[in-house]
Parts: structure tokens; C-alpha cells; sequence
């Protein structure tokens, strides 16, 4: 699985790309993420566009991340998620914790 990071230093937003599968095989990389917005006013951005499955530790790592950094609903957006996919984060409650788009 390929997890890509992206910082635009200029406009505060840090861009989680995923693929395939949202498991534990990206924790340090969500962890390097949390680590670098602490303190900063900034915004996330988790693009689920390539996305086809989320296994459990996946949304832990998502919980880990709005907690770790303390950011609030409208400071963590969810992009391009799959409607099965958003349906079953929304039958999580994760539509309280971020905002998709």
C-alpha cells in the first residue's frame, strides 16, 4: 500500500493520500503527521480516493490522529471517500469527528 504525505507550508494544510487499504501499515506515517501539526494552526486533508477497504486499526488511526493533534470536526476533512466507505464511517459516528467533502 503507497501512503503519500503532502505539506503546503503557505496555506497550512497537511494532505493524507491513501490506497487500498486503510490498516495499521501506515501508523508511523499518520503518527509523523499528528507529530508535525502539533502546535500549528493547520488543516488536514484525507484524500480516500483510491480507498477500497478500512480494517479496524485504520479507524483507530484516524481517531489517533484528531486526538493526537487536537483538532476539531471542521479542522480534519475526509475527500473523495466511496459512498459504501462513507456509509460505514458514518455508522461509526465519524461524521461527528470530520467533515467530508
Amino acid at each position: 500500500m503507497s501512503f503519500n504525505v503532502g505539506t503546503a507550508t503557505e496555506t497550512n494544510v497537511i494532505t493524507l493520500a491513501t490506497s487500498e487499504i486503510l490498516d495499521f501499515s501506515v501508523c508511523q506515517e499518520f503518527w509523523h503527521a499528528a507529530q508535525q501539526a502539533r502546535d500549528r494552526d493547520v488543516i488536514f486533508v484525507i484524500d480516500m480516493g483510491q480507498t477500497e477497504m478500512i480494517r479496524d486499526s485504520g479507524y483507530a488511526l484516524l481517531l489517533m490522529l484528531r486526538e493526537c493533534t487536537g483538532k476539531d470536526q471542521s479542522d480534519i476533512n475526509i475527500v473523495n471517500c466511496r459512498p459504501e466507505l462513507h456509509r460505514q464511517l458514518q455508522a461509526r459516528d465519524f461524521d461527528r469527528y470530520f467533515t467530508f467533502m
